[in-house]
């Protein structure tokens, strides 16, 4: 497969073996032929691993977005009066106390 996209790409120079490697990191180079079961303990390791990397950014990530609106309704109460300041946070503290107590989810009866 490497030596497909070596000689299908123009600019061979400029391939990322490594990653092009890691992506097959999961299986045993010194086996090709068979599917053993140290490859599927190989395979189950390397999708475990992809998923806690998915976990991670997507929890970054959702920290990132929390922190930019935290700032953007900081920003914006810097431009309110005083008045307009206490309306904003009783609204603010509504919601966020909406958000906390909100109706749980109905779960299937159990038999």
């Amino acid at each position: 497969m490497l030596i497909k996209a070596k000689l299908s790409s123009p600019e061979s120079d400029a391939i990322d073996r490594k990653a092009l490697i890691q992506q097959f990191n999961h299986l045993n180079h010194m086996n090709p032929d068979s599917f053993e079961p140290q490859d599927l303990d190989m395979l189950i390791r390397a999708a475990t691993k992809d998923l806690e990397n998915f976990d991670k950014e997507r929890h970054d990530e959702f920290k990132r977005y929390e922190m930019m609106k935290e700032h953007e309704r900081r920003e914006y109460l810097k431009t309110l009066n005083e008045e307009q300041k206490k309306e904003e946070e009783a609204r603010y503290e509504e919601m966020k106390k909406k958000h906390k107590d909100h109706p749980k989810i109905n779960h299937p009866v159990s038999r």
